[in-house]
């Protein structure tokens, strides 16, 4: 699944948020292309730093991914 941006999820991520849903924010590396995931949930973040690499990722210009969790967990 593609990275999308804010304005794209945001509708969503607000109907799960208000259904007392989950989600965790993941971002694809703008430098290696290595996957990462926020151990934080429910927030979606505006920069990613790379375990791989280290590098920094501008996530409101590159984009996001949103993984939805189930009920209120």
């Amino acid at each position: 699944m593609p990275d999308k941006s804010y304005e794209e999820l945001e509708p969503h991520l607000l109907e799960i948020l208000s259904r007392n849903g989950t989600f965790w924010g993941k971002f694809t590396c703008a430098n290696c292309g290595s996957r990462q995931t926020f151990e934080e949930k429910n927030k979606l973040f505006t920069q990613g730093v790379c375990e791989e690499c280290g590098h920094t990722t501008d996530l409101e210009r590159w984009g996001i991914l949103a993984l939805f969790g189930k009920g209120g967990e």
